[in-house]
């Protein structure tokens, strides 16, 4: 047997590739995401947002959803599957969709200009979605939405 010199171990430190944070304030669930996103990513978001929606839900009450992208939109192509399937199933079921939901993307964001047009599309068959450089445009579209809404 050839003799093989001892190496300590080598620790290198994980770093994940995505990061969500969800919250509620009242009618809006708001998220700051971090991508790139797989397909594991997508279902936990979203059985989060089923858990802090789950009264307004089944109350039928209005709300909307404003992301915030950190880093990166990238997705893998399974991922983006995965979002249309929960999509059409959460409207199958019955419970009301967002009145409207907006990204808020800096054009520095990786993947922006990729991903935007493909999201835009998965969306629009189901909700109204407009995509924003900045938050307080994408709060002021919301805010519209909401009220709109309420009047209607």
């Amino acid at each position: 047997m050839i003799p093989i010199a001892d190496k300590p171990a080598m620790r290198k430190r994980f770093r994940p590739s995505a990061h969500l944070d969800m919250t509620r304030e009242g009618h809006i669930l708001r998220l700051e995401a971090m991508g790139p996103f797989h397909k594991a990513l997508v279902i936990y978001l979203f059985l989060m947002g089923r858990d802090l929606l789950v009264d307004a839900v089944s109350r039928n009450i209005p709300y909307a959803v404003v992301v915030n992208f950190h880093k990166s939109l990238m997705m893998t192509p399974d991922s983006i599957k995965q979002l249309v399937e929960l999509l059409e199933d959460s409207d199958r079921r019955g419970g009301p969709p967002p009145v409207a939901t907006a990204y808020v993307v800096a054009p520095e964001i990786e993947g922006a200009t990729l991903m935007l047009p493909i999201l835009a599309d998965v969306y629009r068959k189901t909700r109204a979605f407009e995509a924003f450089s900045s938050k307080d445009d994408a709060e002021l579209w919301i805010r519209e939405r909401l009220a709109a809404k309420a009047a209607a």
